[in-house]
């Protein structure tokens, strides 16, 4: 059985000008926001796509774990169940913003978790992909800035 992400993000997708005649003149452009349904399974392949810094991707971070303690958790590869545990929760690990190099790069969708963010309060939809499996790496990606700004795609281009 395989465990569904079901995101819901509002991606600005179209430019409408004001129409008012005091408005008209000003020709400021306003943004119509658009909820899009996007449907992942655990095991997926996503795609890095552009960064939106020079050097690094700014919604996508890269987490290397450094040491692994001698323990028997596992997690489940086809629901993503545990996986949070079984990654994060024991040993230690190195964190920063995902190099511009990979660009390009598949990943594979590990699990799923909804943070809140601590200054606004709002949920945010996390995914945690694996980056290299054998070198232990995972990217941490805010998905639904991450797509509005192109830094993940889910098709290879």
């Amino acid at each position: 059985m395989k465990k569904y992400i079901h995101i819901f993000i509002i991606l600005f997708t179209g430019i409408i000008y004001n129409t008012s005649p005091t408005l008209a003149q000003t020709k400021k452009p306003t943004r119509t926001p658009q909820t899009m349904k996007i449907e992942m399974n655990i095991g997926d392949t996503i795609w890095v796509g552009k960064p939106s810094e020079h050097d690094h991707f700014e919604y996508i971070d890269m987490i290397t774990k450094t040491r692994i303690p001698d323990t028997n958790l596992t997690y489940d590869s086809i629901t993503g169940a545990g996986f949070y545990k079984y990654f994060f929760e024991n040993g230690d690990m190195d964190g920063k913003r995902l190099p511009a190099f990979y660009q390009g790069e598949p990943m594979i969708v590990a699990t799923s978790i909804k943070a809140k963010d601590k200054k606004t309060g709002e949920d945010r939809m996390i995914i945690i992909a694996w980056i290299n499996q054998e070198k232990l790496q995972v990217a941490w990606i805010e998905i639904g800035i991450a797509l509005e700004n192109g830094e993940v795609r889910l098709k290879r281009q």
